[in-house]
């Protein structure tokens, strides 16, 4: 009629810091700088494009 039902054992720290389910604040920094300098490089070639582009 009733039966127990077992939990699954809790993660450690490492687990958790290994798998991807769990950002630390240190990663979402690290991910915003990272997009920031792909922004500015794409910026940058789309500058380099229309200034090197030539009219036919």
């Amino acid at each position: 009629m009733f039966q127990k039902t077992t939990k699954p054992p809790k993660k450690t720290l490492g687990d958790l810091l290994s798998s991807k389910e769990v950002i630390t604040g240190k990663e979402v920094i690290h991910k915003i700088k990272e997009q920031e300098k792909r922004q500015k490089e794409f910026e940058e070639s789309v500058e380099d494009e229309l200034r090197n582009r030539r009219v036919k």
